[in-house]
């Protein structure tokens, strides 16, 4: 099981690797919801009528963290902390994702170059 140290808001987190089955059931299904949403704001005002549901989606995420923590904490360990989340728990994936687009991308550019022949 791989695990990761952040800090945020002066507060050491371990970020721990979730199973297979957690992801699908628990947190894919708590996410998407909170991204569709910010995705879909019209304004500004939209945007931060959205972000408390946000925090508390993402302070459940991890045993350590609350949505007092996530109000106080710098963007930049937000950040942090999101990316150890996907560096623990999606590592595979974003490995071979990085592969597959790049062999789409050679493929492109193979026909590209055979039709401009």
């Amino acid at each position: 099981m791989r695990t990761k140290q952040v800090t945020i808001n002066g507060k050491t987190v371990t970020v721990k690797e979730k199973r297979v089955k957690e992801l699908r059931e628990q947190v894919l299904p708590m996410l998407l919801p909170a991204v569709d949403e910010l995705v879909g704001v019209d304004s500004i005002e939209q945007l931060f009528d959205k972000i408390p549901a946000f925090e508390e989606r993402i302070a459940s995420l991890f045993d350590d963290v609350t949505v007092e923590d996530i109000e106080n904490a710098y963007m930049s360990e937000i950040e942090e902390l999101l990316q150890a989340f996907v560096d623990v728990n999606f590592f595979g994936m974003k490995r071979l994702l990085g592969q597959v687009f790049s062999l789409t991308n050679q493929a492109g550019l193979r026909s590209l170059s055979a039709a401009g022949r």
